[in-house]
C-alpha cells in the first residue's frame, strides 16, 4: 500500500475503517513517531480544489476532480495519507466537500460531523475558499464557521488550534484588504455565537490562531501557483517547534494511540453526544496503559532469570531471593514508565500499581514455597535446640521463650534477604504477606480458640504491619535515617487510615489510670481478661466521680446560689432553662464523659422543673424550695 495515495478512514456513510487504519499505522510506522508528529486537515466547499491543494503542498496522491468530466463530488468521506519528506511526521486528511449537491441542502449532518472531527483530531485546519466569495453567506462557509464556533465554545476548553484560510484564485484585490474583511467577518460570527457561562468573555484568539494566505489560479497561473505552494509547504517543516505553525501542544498524545483516539472521537460524534475530550483522553490513556502493562507483565512472567529463580526455590531457600526478584521486576517497571510518560498521570500511576500487584501475584507461589522451606527449617531448628537444652538440664520455660524468639528472628531474616535497599515497596509487601502466609497462618490455626472464634481469621484480630531496621550498633547513621520513616507513621495515628487501628471502643484519657490498674490486677491474679465487663466497670466508676464533682461545683456556684435565693422569694421566670445552664457550666470537661454529664444536667433540670421532685433529693443542694421550684 502506497501511503501517499492514502486510505479511506471514514466512508460516505460514516463507517470507520478500523482495519484500514491498522494497516496504515503499520505501513507508515506512524506509531514510532512518539510526540513528533502533526496532523493537517482541509475542509471547504465541494470542487474548490482541496485535494489538489493537499497533493501539491504535501506530495500526496488524493484523487482529484477531472474538470473535463464536469464538476461533481470526488472525495467521499474522509481520507488520510502520509506527507512525503516533511519533518516532523505529518499526516494529511482530505475531507468531503461541504455544500454538496449530491447530499442536498437537507443532509448537512455529515459535513457538521466531519468538521467537528477535523477540529478535534487535527493540529492545523485548512479552510479552502475562493477569494471572491468573501462576504457571501454559503460560499464563504459562514454557516459552517458558525457551527464550528458553536462547537468550540460549547465543548472545548481554550486551547489554540491553527486555522489557516487559503484564498484561492487570488487576482487583483490586495491581500491586506481581503485579510481585514475576512477577519472582521470571522470576529462578527464569533461574537454572534451564544457563549456558555464558563467562557463568557473568551476571545477568539484564545481558541484559534487564525492565519490567512492566498494562492493564484491553478489553471491560468500554474507556475506561480506551484511557486507559492512551495512556500506554503515550508510552513509545515518543523511545524511543531516553538514559533511553528502548529498551535498549543501541551496535551499532545503519543502517535501510537491515534487509531484508538480517532475511532472513539468519531463514535461519540456519530452518536450525537457531547464531545468530552478530557474523558476521551482518559479513556485512551486507560486502554493504552493497560496494553503496555500487559506486555510488561508477560515479559516478566517469561523472563529467563525469573524462571531460573522460580525453579531453584523449589529445592530450598534461595539467598537474596527478594533482591533478585525486585531487580528483575524493576527492569520492566522502568520500561513501563518510559513508554507511558506522556499519558494521563493518574491513569498511568493506577495501571502501574496494577502491574506491580499482578507481578507480585506471579511471584506468590514461589515466595510461598520459600516461606514453607524457612518454616520447616525454623521448626526443625527449634526442636533440635530444645531437645539439646533438655539433655543439658536447663530450665524448660526459659528455653522455650529464648529459642522461639531466636528462631523467629532467623525466620524473618530469611524472609527479608537483602532486598531492603533494592525495593522497599516489594519488601514491605512480601514481609507483610509473610505474617499472613501459610507458614504463619498455620501457627494461628493451631492455637486453641473458643467456639465463637474457631473460624475467625488472624486479620479480624490484628492489623499486622512489618518494618525492618539495620543494626543500631553497626550502622547507627543508617538506623537513625531509617527509623524516621516509622516515626512518621505515628503522626495523626488516630485519624482515619492511621496506624492506630480500630478506635470505636476508645475511652477517655481520664480513665487510663483506672483502666491500666484494673487490667494489670486481672492479669496478675491470672483471671480471664473480660475487657467488655471491665469497660462497664470503669464507665460506672468514672461517671459516679463526674456526678460527685458536678454536685460539688454546684454547691459553690454563685449563679445557682442567687437563683436558689430568688426562687424562694417569688416564682422565677424560665427557671428550668436557667437551671440547665447552671448544671452544664458546673460539669467537668472530660472527653466522651461530657455527653454523660450533659445528660445528667438535663435530667436533673427535668426532675426539678417538671417531675415535682424535691430539689434536695434531686441534687442535694436545695432544702425547702420544692413549691418555689415547681412554680418556677
Amino acid at each position: 500500500m502506497k501511503m501517499e495515495q492514502g486510505m479511506q478512514l471514514i466512508d460516505g456513510n460514516g463507517k470507520f475503517n478500523v482495519d484500514g487504519l491498522k494497516d496504515f499505522m503499520t505501513a507508515t510506522e506512524f506509531a514510532q513517531s512518539g510526540l513528533s508528529y502533526a496532523i493537517v486537515a482541509i475542509i471547504g466547499s465541494q470542487s474548490s480544489g482541496k485535494s489538489t491543494l493537499m497533493n501539491q503542498t504535501f506530495h500526496t496522491n488524493f484523487e482529484e476532480m477531472d474538470a473535463y468530466n464536469g464538476r461533481s463530488q470526488t472525495t467521499k468521506g474522509i481520507w488520510i495519507a502520509k506527507c512525503s519528506d516533511i519533518d516532523p511526521f505529518t499526516i494529511a486528511m482530505d475531507f468531503e466537500g461541504t455544500d454538496s449537491n449530491q447530499r442536498g441542502e437537507d443532509d448537512t449532518a455529515f459535513e457538521k460531523q466531519s468538521t467537528l472531527f477535523a477540529l478535534a483530531i487535527a493540529d492545523v485546519v485548512l479552510i479552502n475558499m475562493w477569494y471572491k466569495d468573501i462576504g457571501l453567506e454559503n460560499a464563504a462557509s459562514r454557516p459552517l464557521l458558525k457551527t464550528v464556533f458553536q462547537v468550540m465554545k460549547r465543548l472545548f476548553k481554550p486551547r489554540k488550534k491553527t486555522i489557516l484560510f487559503v484564498l484561492r484564485d487570488h487576482s487583483k484585490t490586495p491581500l491586506e484588504y481581503l485579510k481585514t474583511a475576512l477577519l472582521e467577518d470571522i470576529e462578527k460570527i464569533w461574537a454572534a455565537v451564544a457563549e456558555p457561562e464558563t467562557l463568557c468573555s473568551a476571545p477568539l484568539k484564545e481558541f484559534f490562531n487564525v492565519e490567512i494566505t492566498a494562492l493564484p489560479h491553478y489553471e491560468f497561473q500554474e507556475e506561480k501557483f506551484k511557486e507559492q505552494v512551495a512556500q506554503l509547504r515550508q510552513r509545515f517543516v518543523h511545524s511543531i517547534y516553538p514559533g511553528g505553525l502548529v498551535g498549543d501542544r501541551q496535551e499532545v498524545e503519543p502517535a501510537s494511540v491515534f487509531p484508538l483516539r480517532a475511532e472513539e472521537i468519531w463514535k461519540i460524534i456519530k452518536d450525537n453526544k457531547d464531545l468530552d475530550l478530557p474523558a476521551v483522553k482518559v479513556m485512551v490513556a486507560t486502554v493504552r496503559c493497560e496494553e503496555i502493562a500487559d506486555e510488561k507483565l508477560k515479559c516478566f512472567t517469561y523472563d529467563e532469570d525469573w524462571l531460573k529463580m522460580k525453579e531453584a526455590v523449589q529445592d530450598g531457600p534461595v539467598s537474596g531471593f527478594g533482591g533478585a526478584v525486585s531487580s528483575i521486576l524493576e527492569t520492566y517497571l522502568s520500561e513501563y514508565d518510559r513508554e507511558v510518560v506522556y499519558f494521563d498521570q493518574e491513569v498511568r500511576n493506577e495501571k502501574r500499581r496494577q502491574l506491580l500487584s499482578s507481578a507480585l501475584m506471579v511471584v506468590r507461589d514461589a515466595y510461598d514455597t520459600l516461606l514453607m522451606h524457612l518454616y520447616s527449617n525454623t521448626v526443625k531448628s527449634f526442636k533440635t535446640r530444645l531437645e539439646q537444652s533438655q539433655n543439658e538440664g536447663q530450665e524448660y520455660v526459659v528455653d522455650i521463650h529464648l529459642y522461639s524468639q531466636s528462631c523467629m528472628v532467623e525466620f524473618d531474616q530469611g524472609c527479608e534477604g537483602d532486598v531492603f535497599d533494592d525495593c522497599v515497596e516489594l519488601l514491605m509487601w512480601l514481609l507483610t504477606w509473610t505474617v499472613t502466609s501459610p507458614a504463619r497462618v498455620a501457627i494461628w490455626a493451631e492455637i486453641a480458640k473458643p467456639d465463637a472464634h474457631k473460624g475467625t481469621p488472624l486479620g479480624d484480630f490484628l492489623n499486622v504491619e512489618v518494618t525492618a531496621l539495620p543494626s543500631y550498633e553497626l550502622e547507627e547513621e543508617k538506623f537513625k535515617d531509617k527509623v524516621d520513616r516509622p516515626r512518621q507513621r505515628f503522626f495523626h495515628s488516630v485519624s482515619p487510615g492511621g496506624l492506630a487501628g480500630d478506635r470505636k471502643d476508645a475511652q477517655p484519657a481520664s480513665g487510663f489510670p483506672l483502666h491500666a490498674e484494673q487490667i494489670w490486677k486481672t492479669i496478675k491474679e491470672n483471671k480471664d481478661l473480660d475487657l467488655a465487663a471491665m469497660e462497664v466497670m470503669i464507665a460506672t466508676f468514672r461517671c459516679e466521680q463526674i456526678t460527685k464533682e458536678t454536685h460539688s461545683r454546684l454547691k459553690s456556684n454563685k449563679t445557682w446560689l442567687a437563683l436558689r435565693k430568688a426562687v424562694k422569694a417569688r416564682p422565677e421566670p424560665k427557671f428550668r432553662k436557667k437551671l440547665i445552664s447552671v448544671l452544664k457550666n458546673s460539669s467537668p470537661t472530660d472527653d466522651n464523659a461530657d455527653d454523660s454529664a450533659d445528660g445528667s444536667a438535663n435530667h436533673s433540670a427535668d426532675d426539678l422543673a417538671d417531675d415535682n421532685i424535691d430539689c434536695e433529693s434531686a441534687d442535694d443542694l436545695a432544702d425547702d424550695t420544692v413549691d418555689d421550684c415547681e412554680n418556677g
